[in-house]
């Protein structure tokens, strides 16, 4: 926590993760694909460079710092580096194939995308969801609802696309 580079990370992560989960909410609304394509654009580019650029780079290194690899060890390292892999993927091969013109995969790949970049907000919420209703132990608690949102989100995302 005192060192500077931790704390530009952790304040770069979560004002580009504010920015990612925001600027996607038009992207997914037809309306505005319809009626303003260029929103969809502008809003769209916003997305991929904050999730290429910010997000996911600090995401990874914080993951080596944070309180659930300190005190769970490999196993959340591992669901952290997995999530930001897949995070950076995802989004990497959605704007390849909107380069492309492969305009119905691109929307399957942003569809996987956006989960992911959902599974903090997804994390947090069952850690105090499990904590408060089923009164599961503090580390068993933070490990469970980290692999389980990560899971939780490719599942759903994966039977709407189906």
């Amino acid at each position: 926590m005192h060192n500077p580079l931790w704390r530009i990370a952790v304040y770069l992560y979560v004002t580009s993760g504010m920015l990612c989960l925001l600027s996607a909410v038009p992207v997914f609304m037809s309306f505005v694909l319809r009626h303003y394509p260029y929103i969809h654009n502008i809003m769209g580019k916003i997305y991929v460079i904050v999730v290429l650029g910010v997000v996911v780079p600090t995401g990874l290194y914080l993951s080596f710092y944070s309180d659930a690899t300190i005190y769970l060890g490999i196993s959340a390292e591992i669901c952290f580096l997995l999530l930001g892999t897949a995070l950076f993927y995802t989004t990497w091969k959605a704007y390849v194939l909107i380069k492309k013109r492969e305009v119905i995969a691109h929307c399957h790949w942003m569809i996987r995308s956006y989960p992911l970049a959902l599974v903090t907000p997804t994390f947090k919420t069952m850690v105090v969801i499990n904590s408060d209703l089923f009164h599961i132990e503090r580390t068993r608690n933070v490990l469970f609802s980290l692999w389980a949102s990560l899971i939780l989100n490719f599942l759903i995302v994966e039977m709407v696309i189906k």
